[in-house]
């Protein structure tokens, strides 16, 4: 905490801080004051940023995060939408990573194969730009070529698809969570009105 004294602290996968430990960011968050081991307690001059999954709501509801420190972190929150949602960008990402990795390795020529290119525009990427970025830089330490050809996974080599149903009903579920239960700006993210939302949640059995 001291080191971040008049800057920002960040919580990466704040979701997965135990219950137990909870109170005690609960504490520091709200009132700004922390005890440093061994020492008297201070206040922080710090802003706080945390980085969660999108169903942190639904964690909330479940009992596994506390609602009153989902709140505190809520003040201002900020969507970032997954690779999947960012087709259009995948191309400059792709270079963006790709340079900084030329870089990183002394390997100023770096490129992708067409068809790794081609796999990687089509892919649903669901561990998002972490998922991309490991696979890349993998590729790198594991070959000598400038030119990476990663395989394509299981899921774009023939793994049997999911039913329109399946999918359907989980995306339906993922807006609700992310909107917290309201049907309106559930059904304006998914691109239907409420009551296209509200028949479909009854064919498929979507309290």
């Amino acid at each position: 905490m001291a080191r971040a004294e008049g800057g920002t602290l960040l919580f990466d996968h704040v979701e997965e801080l135990p219950l137990a430990a909870q109170p005690k960011l609960l504490r520091v968050v709200a009132e700004r004051r922390y005890a440093p081991l061994g020492g008297a307690e201070r206040e922080a001059d710090v802003r706080f940023l945390a980085i969660g999954p999108e169903d942190l709501a639904t964690r909330v509801e479940r009992g596994a995060f506390r609602r009153d420190l989902f709140h505190r972190f809520e003040v201002l929150a900020l969507r970032l939408p997954p690779l999947r949602e960012r087709r259009s960008e995948m191309a400059a990402i792709l270079g963006e990573l790709l340079t900084d990795l030329a870089e990183r390795f002394g390997r100023p020529h770096l490129g992708l194969s067409e068809p790794a290119r081609s796999w990687m525009m089509r892919y649903a990427w669901p561990g998002n730009l972490r998922e991309l970025r490991n696979l890349l830089e993998r590729a790198v330490v594991m070959g000598a070529a400038d030119e990476l050809d990663p395989p394509a996974p299981s899921d774009l080599r023939g793994e049997r698809p999911r039913k329109l149903r399946e999918v359907e009903a989980d995306e339906i579920r993922r807006a609700l969570a992310y909107t917290r239960g309201h049907q309106g700006e559930a059904a304006r993210l998914l691109g239907i009105s409420r009551k296209a939302l509200w028949e479909k949640r009854r064919r498929l059995g979507i309290p």
